[in-house]
């Protein structure tokens, strides 16, 4: 089934490349770039560089023999006097037709869902990141998901191992009979109640999930790792959890720490704050405290909605929580309805960084410098969070109010979960905001998450817990597409 958006501009999408500065006009391939030859660096740290792959290049010609009148094939470039196809390079002759630079091996071809090509845009003050790399907030090009680093020549810098089938899996979690555990999806220890339970699921780079829940009663957030170990923390009195968000390492490199774990408290109906910790807000887990283990580091004003789950208890308080990898939280609704903040852990800093039209329901970390943010309106927005003032662009609309967002870095292809006429689905939308076509028709409605086995997770949520039903039971999974 496949849903009408609203197309995503040109210039849009060129917006949505750039880093904390806007784009500079750079040379196609085979235009003087005005910049003299130089050493490539080696940036993945294994001696390898561009100037290796280019040396090892199909040689068209003699040694010694090259220049522009013998060395003129589309994406052609002389290199140490012979003449070889590499297009990535700045001084190539410029592809022809309809064929594109593929920066996965440096050939012109047709432009097709594996090649990676593109602009290059400024990356700080000197250098600039080009197809299949993107500027982090450390003002580095580094690989965007697509390709897994970024290599550079001189200021010119692109992604490097750019394989169309996705990578192995760099861990697994826990089984599914296991994730489905009473002790993580259920309302146990404080009761049996089978609605009741995990309102939502998350994974760290090590594959540990974290659950939090809905309880008539002391709620809980909930971590098992990859091997089983099962741990719990209480949160303050009778305080309903809304979101929990995991930092994850930058650009999808791998990390063997433990997950940063952060979360959301939505007020419940009529509770009164009676301390910090017992109020709206945004926690920050301390596993290094045992009085203290959820302190609420950014207190919120009470704030409701009517959506998506259409549930006053779980359609309150902060929304869209979002945890970068710059150790920074991303959260709306703090103060009123639509606003959203970046906020600095060392500091308690909240910074707002837009102000929409209507109620947060969602966010997620889209690439180093742009979150994308779902609004009660259906609309699906990019903001970039390192230019401020920078005016959100509309990235898609969906058929109904999103309860989650999820986005598959290898594809870029985002993930959403909504409620049709009141059936749940999961919709996949394409990397540019073009096109949305249905994925998946979980068994109740729910929020997503994508690990690191390549799976898209799936948890049914409060009021629809139904933990007990081992027939149905609460979280689901699929497999990610194995190719871009």
């Amino acid at each position: 089934m496949k849903y009408a958006i609203r197309p995503a501009t040109l210039l849009a999408l060129s917006a949505l490349a750039a880093c904390s500065s806007p784009p500079v006009a750079t040379p196609d391939a085979g235009e003087d770039s005005g910049r003299p030859d130089s050493a490539t660096a080696d940036v993945l740290g294994d001696g390898s560089s561009a100037s290796d792959a280019n040396a090892s290049a199909d040689a068209v010609a003699d040694a010694g023999s090259c220049s522009r009148a013998t060395c003129s094939a589309p994406g052609a470039a002389c290199v140490g006097g012979a003449c070889v196809e590499d297009c990535r390079r700045a001084d190539a002759v410029a592809c022809a037709g309809e064929t594109v630079c593929d920066f996965v091996d440096g050939r012109c071809r047709a432009p097709n869902s594996c090649t990676i090509s593109g602009v290059f845009t400024s990356c700080g003050e000197e250098t600039l990141c080009g197809p299949g790399s993107e500027c982090s907030t450390a003002g580095m090009c580094v690989g965007d998901g697509r390709c897994q680093a970024a290599t550079c020549d001189g200021s010119r810098c692109y992604g490097v191992d750019c394989g169309c089938a996705r990578p192995a899996a760099r861990c697994a979690p826990v089984s599914l009979e296991q994730l489905n555990a009473p002790e993580f999806v259920g309302a146990i220890p404080t009761n049996m109640r089978p609605d009741e339970g995990i309102i939502d699921l998350e994974f760290d780079d090590v594959c540990t999930a974290y659950a939090v829940t809905v309880i008539s009663g002391q709620d809980h957030l909930r971590q098992i790792t990859s091997d089983g170990a099962f741990r719990s923390w209480g949160g303050a009195s009778n305080l309903d959890m809304g979101e929990v968000a995991i930092r994850r390492s930058a650009n999808a490199t791998f990390s063997a720490n433990i997950g940063e774990v952060a979360l959301t408290y939505a007020c419940i109906a009529g509770c009164t704050a009676t301390t910090e910790d017992a109020q709206q807000g945004v926690v920050k887990l301390d596993r290094t405290s045992a009085m203290r283990p959820l302190p609420n580091v950014v207190p919120a004003m009470v704030t409701r909605g009517t959506g998506p789950f259409g549930n006053a208890t779980i359609d309150a308080g902060p929304a869209g929580l979002a945890y970068g990898a710059d150790n920074r939280l991303y959260i709306g609704n703090l103060d009123a309805n639509g606003e959203f903040f970046r906020v600095e852990l060392s500091t308690r800093t909240r910074t707002l960084l837009h102000r929409f039209a209507s109620r947060v329901h969602a966010s997620a970390i889209f690439d180093s410098t742009n979150v994308l943010v779902a609004l009660e309106d259906r609309t699906l927005y990019l903001l970039n969070t390192a230019a401020m003032g920078a005016a959100p662009v509309r990235f898609a609309t969906l058929e109904a109010p999103a309860t989650s967002l999820a986005r598959d870095r290898f594809t870029g292809r985002v993930y959403a979960e909504m409620s049709v006429a009141g059936q749940p689905r999961i919709v996949e939308i394409s990397a540019d905001g073009a096109r949305i076509t249905e994925f998946q028709r979980p068994r109740r409605l729910g929020r997503i998450a994508i690990a690191p086995d390549h799976f898209l997770y799936h948890t049914a949520v409060y009021p629809n817990v139904q933990w007990t039903n081992a027939m149905a039971p609460p979280i689901e999974r699929w497999p990610l597409p194995a190719t871009r």
